[in-house]
């Protein structure tokens, strides 16, 4: 996302509803991104992302996971991705 040149980022979410279990919930997520960047001429990059958060305790602490892309360049053109998972928590105190 870093350069010289024009980048798109989207990122949406939808906080679920309380379960039955009282603090927690869930909110689904996804991410989508596009880059052109001066140094590669008008080759486009792309990128998505697709995960969900687990509330406990209200916002309290969090557990986040994530399956992201990123993309492979060769020749200053992207030559499909590779994918990783990102698992991450946060506690508040």
């Amino acid at each position: 996302m870093i350069g010289t040149g024009d980048a798109w980022y989207t990122q949406a979410g939808l906080l679920l509803p309380k379960t039955i279990l009282a603090n927690i919930r869930f909110q689904p997520f996804a991410e989508f991104s596009r880059q052109t960047f001066d140094r590669y001429g008008s080759s486009a990059f792309l990128y998505w992302g697709a995960g969900g958060n687990i509330f406990l305790d209200g916002h309290h602490s969090r557990i986040s996971l994530k399956y992201q892309t990123r993309p492979l360049v060769e020749e200053n053109q992207q030559h499909g991705s590779k994918g990783s998972f990102i698992v991450a928590t946060q506690v508040y105190l």
